[in-house]
C-alpha cells in the first residue's frame, strides 16, 4: 500500500530477489559450496537458485485477508475479477500464507524440498511455523480465481529468474542450512521493503528488465549500508613474529612463545577448527585470537570475526584492539565494525565512526544500519558481549539471523571459565552450531576446569579421552581428524600471597591502612553499596591526604 498506486507483490518479490543475491555476490564464496552440494547444483548457480527462492516469501499475500487490508487495493482487486469473503478476511496471516502455498507451488520444480524450503522463506517474520500452524493457513472455501491469481503470479517469476533445476537426489538442507536460508530471506526483505531503496513503482516494462534494475539498486542499498565486499585481511606470507608485530602496531615486538605454538598448529589446517587456548594473564591470547583469524581466513575463506566477552566493561576495551587490528590490516579496503551489546547506542567511538557528525575518511566505519537491533551480527566484524551469540541457539524473535551473521566466522569467546552451569550448556550448543555453520572457534581462559575442557571438545565432535596429556600452559586444536596439542613455556607468573581476615569493617580498613602506608596501591572490593561506603568513611580519617582515595559503587547518579 502506500500513494499513489502501491507496489506490485511480484516487483517486491524481483526486488527481494535482487538483494539476496547482491548480498551473496559480496559474501565469501567458500560457504556457497555447502548449498551447492545440499542442492546438487553448480557452484555458478546457486546464487541464483537461493536468490530466486529467497523472493517467494511474499507470495502469502496474495489472499483475500492479506489485501483486503487496503481499501484502494481491494478495490482494484475486484475489478480485476477477485472476490473477498467476509468469512476470509480474518485469515490474513501471509507469512503463514507463503508456507502453506509455497508447498504446491514449489513441488514441481524441488519435489520432496518443497516444504522445507517454503517454511524456511515464510519464516521471515522471526519465527519458524509448525506444521499444525501451517495448515491452519488453509482457506475453505477461497473463490478459485485466487488460486489462478497466485500461480500466474508464481510462472512469471520463476520463469523470468529461471533458477537451475534441481536433480532428483539432491540431498536437501540440513537444520543448520535452513536456518542461515531463514536468515538471508529477512535480512534480504528488510533491505528490499526499504521505500528509500526501493521506490513503488514499476521500474521496467518487462519482468527481466525490471529484475535487472532491482539488482543496480540493491548495489547502490548495500552501499548506502556500508555492506564490506569479501576480502581477506591477510594477501601475503608473513611469520609469527611480523604478524604479531603488526597486531600490537610496535615494529620491534616478537611473537611469544604461545602465538608461535599457536601458528605452528594452524600452519596445516584445511578444515574449520576448535582452539582451546589456556594461559596465565599477560600472555598475549588477544594477539593470537587474531592472529588465528588472518592464518584461519586466509586458508578459508571465513568471512570475519566476532569477539564475545563475559561483560560490556570488557567488550568497550577489546573494541579498541579489534579496531587497531582492522586499521593494521584493512586499511586498503573497506570494512565495519559493531559493537553489540545493550549499552552500545551510548558509546561515543560509535558516533565517530558512523559519521553522524560529518563525512569520515576512515576505511573501517561503523554502520547504523548494522548497529539496529538483531543486526549487530551480521557485519562481518563485531566485538560484544557473549549473549549476543547465545541467543542464536535460544528460540527468540529472528534467532536465525543471528545464526546466518555468524556464519563463516572465526568466533572467539574469552574468559569461558566465567560462565554458570547454564550458561556453560548453551556455549556447548553455540558450538555445535558454529561447527555445523562451517565456523571456526577459539575459545580462551586462563583457569579452565578439565572436565569444562573435555564438554566444550565433544561439543565440537571431537574424543576428548583422546587429546594428548599437556601439562600447564596448553593449546589443544580439536578438527574432523582427532585432538591436537602444544605445550609452551610460559614467563614466570609473579607469586601471590593469599591471607584470610575476619568480615569486620575496622579489621579491613586496618590491614589496608598498613598495606598501603608500605607503598604502591590498594584496594578492597566488599559486597554492599552501604560497607563501601563505611569502609571509606573510615579510611578517610586515617589516610594522608597525599593518598587518593577513591570510593566506586552503582548508586551514584
Amino acid at each position: 500500500s502506500g500513494d499513489p498506486v502501491g507496489h506490485g507483490l511480484l516487483a517486491h518479490m524481483f526486488d527481494v530477489a535482487a538483494v539476496a543475491e547482491r548480498i551473496l555476490a559480496r559474501e565469501s564464496p567458500v560457504f556457497l559450496r555447502r548449498p551447492a552440494k545440499a542442492l546438487g547444483i553448480p557452484e555458478s548457480s546457486v546464487i541464483r537458485w537461493l536468490a530466486t527462492v529467497v523472493g517467494l516469501h511474499d507470495i502469502g499475500k496474495a489472499i483475500p485477508g492479506f489485501q483486503g487490508k487496503w481499501d484502494a487495493g481491494q478495490a482494484a482487486d475486484e475489478i480485476a475479477g477477485l472476490t473477498f469473503p467476509p468469512r476470509l478476511l480474518s485469515v490474513d496471516a501471509h507469512d503463514r500464507a507463503s508456507a502453506f502455498e509455497l508447498r504446491m507451488l514449489l513441488a514441481p520444480a524441488l519435489g520432496a524440498h518443497a516444504s522445507a524450503v517454503a517454511a524456511a522463506v515464510a519464516a521471515h517474520h522471526g519465527y519458524a511455523f509448525l506444521p499444525d500452524e501451517i495448515k491452519g493457513a488453509r482457506r475453505v472455501g477461497e473463490p478459485t480465481p485466487w488460486a489462478s491469481a497466485r500461480r500466474e503470479l508464481f510462472d512469471a517469476y520463476w520463469s523470468t529468474l529461471a533458477p537451475a533445476p534441481l536433480p532428483d537426489d539432491a540431498p536437501g538442507f540440513d537444520l543448520p542450512l535452513w536456518s542461515w536460508l531463514a536468515g538471508l530471506t529477512s535480512v534480504a526483505d528488510w533491505i528490499g521493503s526499504n521505500v528509500e531503496w526501493f521506490a513503488m513503482s514499476q521500474r521496467a516494462e518487462s519482468f527481466v528488465e525490471h529484475h535487472a534494475a532491482g539488482l543496480r539498486l540493491a548495489d547502490d542499498a548495500l552501499d548506502k549500508i556500508g555492506w564490506p565486499r569479501h576480502r581477506s585481511l591477510l594477501r601475503e606470507t608473513a611469520s609469527a613474529d611480523v604478524l604479531t608485530a603488526r597486531i600490537v602496531g610496535e615494529a620491534a615486538l616478537r611473537a611469544r612463545p604461545l602465538q608461535i605454538a599457536a601458528d605452528r598448529l594452524l600452519n596445516e589446517v584445511h578444515a574449520p577448527v576448535l582452539l582451546i587456548v589456556e594461559a596465565p594473564m599477560g600472555e598475549g591470547k588477544t594477539e593470537l585470537a587474531l592472529l588465528a583469524h588472518l592464518r584461519l581466513q586466509a586458508a578459508l575463506g571465513h568471512r570475519g570475526l566476532y569477539i564475545g566477552l563475559p561483560t560490556q566493561a570488557t567488550g568497550n576495551a577489546m573494541f579498541d584492539r579489534t579496531l587497531r587490528f582492522l586499521h593494521a590490516f584493512g586499511s586498503d579496503q573497506r570494512l565495519d565494525i559493531q559493537l553489540a551489546h545493550g549499552g552500545a547506542m551510548l558509546d561515543e567511538r560509535l558516533v565517530e565512526l558512523r559519521g553522524i557528525h560529518g563525512e569520515v575518511g576512515d576505511s573501517v566505519r561503523s554502520s547504523a544500519w548494522f548497529s539496529q537491533r538483531r543486526r549487530p551480527l551480521i557485519s562481518p566484524y563485531g566485538v560484544g558481549t557473549i549473549d549476543q551469540a547465545l541467543l542464536a541457539t535460544l528460540n527468540v524473535k529472528h534467532h536465525f539471523v543471528r545464526l546466518w551473521g555468524l556464519t563463516n566466522r572465526v568466533v572467539v569467546l574469552d574468559e569461558v571459565h566465567a560462565y554458570d552451569t547454564y550458561t556453560s550448556g548453551l556455549i556447548e550448543s553455540l558450538l555445535r552450531w558454529l561447527k555445523a555453520l562451517g565456523c571456526s572457534v577459539v575459545v580462551m581462559s586462563a583457569t579452565l576446569p578439565r572436565q569444562k575442557r573435555d564438554a566444550l571438545v565433544r561439543a565440537w565432535g571431537a574424543a576428548p579421552e583422546k587429546a594428548p596429556s599437556l601439562a600447564y600452559p596448553r593449546i589443544l586444536l580439536a578438527n574432523d581428524h582427532g585432538v591436537s596439542g602444544e605445550s609452551y613455556a610460559s614467563r614466570e607468573l609473579v607469586p601471590i600471597e593469599l591471607l584470610a581476615l575476619d568480615e569486620e569493617l575496622d579489621t579491613l580498613a586496618s590491614c589496608a591502612f598498613d598495606q598501603v602506608s608500605k607503598g604502591g596501591c590498594g584496594a578492597v572490593i566488599v559486597n554492599t553499596v552501604d560497607r563501601a561506603q563505611q569502609l571509606y568513611r573510615k579510611l578517610h580519617e586515617r589516610l594522608d591526604s597525599d593518598i587518593m582515595l577513591m570510593l566506586f559503587h552503582a548508586r551514584f547518579p
